[in-house]
């Protein structure tokens, strides 16, 4: 849906801010857009180039709260399950707002993005392996682990809103990582099984999202 909006809007240059492996850049830029994949691993932008071998992209190593960028840089930006991994979540969306042109596009996708109890369920079920996968890693990311709560996804809408600017967000379960090693076409009807529920928010009214 989002795709199809850029192109009926006329859209042109995107920023896929934290790109990770790339599925964003790679449907985005196969769909004709300029895209430019940002993150702040090497290795997660060595992967997006192994995996768009053509399309217009490029690659840029950056922190989200300081974007190499002139101010109206791009027509929209897609943050796709970055936000909670950001400890400085506002002065992350303000980059975006600063980047984004007049009558421009924010697209946000967040796991989580509910209170619901099947989502509190599911979150609690994967606490274990997050807690695990952490401890391996010498817990560098378990601070900025934690979904997005319903308050912060609020600012974050008052942000946008006060820039003059136009939103669009949803929120989504993801796999537990055991399932990653099946193969990718499993793992996409399995997302999209356990995602059947998801509606896209097109404004910026804070009691259509809740």
């Amino acid at each position: 849906k989002w795709i199809k909006e850029m192109h009926s809007k006329g859209f042109n240059r995107v920023l896929d801010f934290g790109c990770g492996t790339g599925n964003v850049s790679y449907h985005t830029s196969y769909a004709g857009f300029r895209v430019v994949a940002l993150d702040t691993s090497f290795e997660m932008l060595k992967i997006v180039r192994k995996k768009i071998r053509a399309g217009k992209v490029c690659f840029i190593r950056a922190e989200g709260e300081r974007l190499p960028f002139r101010n109206k840089s791009f027509d929209a930006v897609i943050c796709m399950g970055v936000l909670h991994h950001i400890k400085n979540k506002i002065s992350a969306l303000k980059e975006m707002i600063r980047m984004v042109k007049s009558g421009g596009k924010i697209y946000i996708a967040e796991p989580f993005l509910t209170d619901s109890k099947i989502f509190k369920i599911y979150n609690n079920f994967l606490l274990l392996p997050r807690i695990i996968k952490n401890v391996i890693s010498g817990l560098k990311n378990l601070e900025t682990e934690a979904p997005i709560t319903q308050d912060e996804l609020k600012n974050i809408c008052i942000e946008v809103e006060q820039s003059g600017k136009q939103v669009s967000v949803f929120h989504y379960l993801y796999l537990p990582h055991v399932f990653r090693f099946l193969p990718e076409k499993i793992q996409k009807k399995l997302f999209l099984a356990l995602n059947n529920h998801i509606k896209i928010e097109d404004n910026l009214c804070w009691d259509k999202l809740n």
